[in-house]
């Protein structure tokens, strides 16, 4: 959370993660080690997009040993009602 707080510029105590280590993922047609993030935000996205997935890959491969490009992020803009 602290790699997506400080890409993002928002206050740690507003992220959640979610991790599934037993998850079947198949990525680029293999099931070799992959990880998929999804981050949703309430607007500061756009223009921070590749630092954030930078981080978060580089967080991905340390502590799970997914290797960079296996490694996707989706990124979903929210507006606050919708949270």
């Amino acid at each position: 959370t602290d790699a997506a707080s400080e890409s993002i510029r928002k206050p740690v105590q507003y992220f959640a993660v979610i991790i599934k280590p037993d998850a079947a993922l198949l990525f680029a047609g293999t099931d070799a080690p992959a990880a998929y993030a999804n981050v949703a935000s309430i607007g500061h996205l756009t223009d921070h997009e590749a630092d954030i997935t930078a981080k978060l890959a580089a967080e991905a491969e340390k502590h799970l040993g997914v290797p960079s490009d296996r490694f996707y992020v989706q990124f979903t803009e929210k507006e606050a009602h919708e949270w």
